[in-house]
């Protein structure tokens, strides 16, 4: 029964080591954009994922022109940094149009 009790436990801390950086980012991307675009874009960060799909984002994120599409949307938004452009892409991915997920607070 320890052992058993060991093995779910190590299988616990290791999936919870794996999991935790994707979730820090996707709410990082959340901060970022609430800090430095909410205001100036007039909407939620929930309304700005959902201007595209997931599939969409990505194609903007890996064509490295996020940064237009995201200016295209708030003219007024000051450039991001590589960092903080790459927890914004996570977060507007995991809330995108198609991926059922809803940011309720950002």
């Amino acid at each position: 029964m320890v052992k058993l009790t060991h093995g779910f436990f190590a299988l616990c801390m290791a999936l919870g080591c794996c999991l935790t950086p994707s979730l820090a980012d996707t709410t990082m991307g959340a901060d970022i954009f609430k800090k430095e675009m909410r205001t100036i874009c007039g909407f939620s960060g929930n309304v700005m994922a959902k201007k595209h799909t997931q599939k969409e984002w990505q194609h903007l994120y890996e064509a490295k022109t996020l940064q237009e599409a995201l200016i295209s949307f708030c003219p007024n938004a000051k450039p991001l940094t590589e960092a903080s452009l790459k927890h914004l892409y996570d977060f507007l991915y995991h809330f995108a149009s198609d991926s059922g997920n809803t940011a309720l607070c950002y």
